[in-house]
Formats: structure tokens, sequence, C-alpha cells
């Protein structure tokens, strides 16, 4: 199975690994890369080559999501529904799921099932 390597190999990334990935997702994010901006959101939100920052997440997120990235949209939908970053706003969830779900995006199709059933 390829998947595992990549994994193991993820796992293993050391800080200096993760703060080289920090700073090549701000350079493309910093050129409107909806990836790069999306890598940021993740980056900041879990502390991977920078400190954590909740208010950094939640801007990189929300810039990736406006700009339509599906995977950004399933994380914006989660983030507020869960209530992560004390964001709860479980009215706008389901939004931006069915966006996401809309462009394919599998998991928010099924997260989007709870909100209409």
């Amino acid at each position: 199975m390829v998947i595992a390597p990549v994994r193991k190999r993820i796992v293993q990334r050391t800080r200096a690994d993760q703060a080289h990935d920090f700073r090549l997702y701000k350079q493309a994010a910093d050129q409107n890369d909806v990836a790069g901006e999306f890598g940021l959101s993740i980056a900041y939100r879990v502390g991977k080559g920078v400190k954590p920052d909740p208010a950094e997440a939640t801007r990189w997120i929300r810039r990736a999501a406006d700009r339509g990235d599906p995977n950004a949209l399933f994380n914006l939908g989660t983030i507020l529904r869960q209530g992560v970053f004390g964001q709860k706003d479980e009215l706008a969830a389901p939004h931006y799921y069915l966006l996401s779900a809309n462009k394919g995006h599998g998991r928010s199709q099924y997260n989007l099932g709870f909100f209409t059933a």
C-alpha cells in the first residue's frame, strides 16, 4: 500500500522540514495560491512549522474557502460545526458543506446528510 510509507514520512518530518514547508506555503499564499492558503491554515491550526495561532488559521482557511477550495470549504464547515477556536455556528456550517459537496468533496456530502436528515 502506497499511503503507509507516505504517512510514515509525514510523521517523521523534523521541525526544520516543517519550518521549510511553512515557508513554502507562505510564499505560495502570498502569491494568491489557494493550495498555499489552505496549507498555511493547517500549519497555523496544528502548529506545524509555526506556533499554533487560531486567528491566523481562521484567516487563511476563510481566504481559501472564499476562493472556492473544496477542502477549505469542508474544513471551515467543520470548524463552525464543532466550534473549533470558539467559532461555533451550526447554521453556517451546512452552507460550507454544500459548497464543498457541489465540488464533489465526499466527506462534505456525507456531513451534509446530517443536516438534511
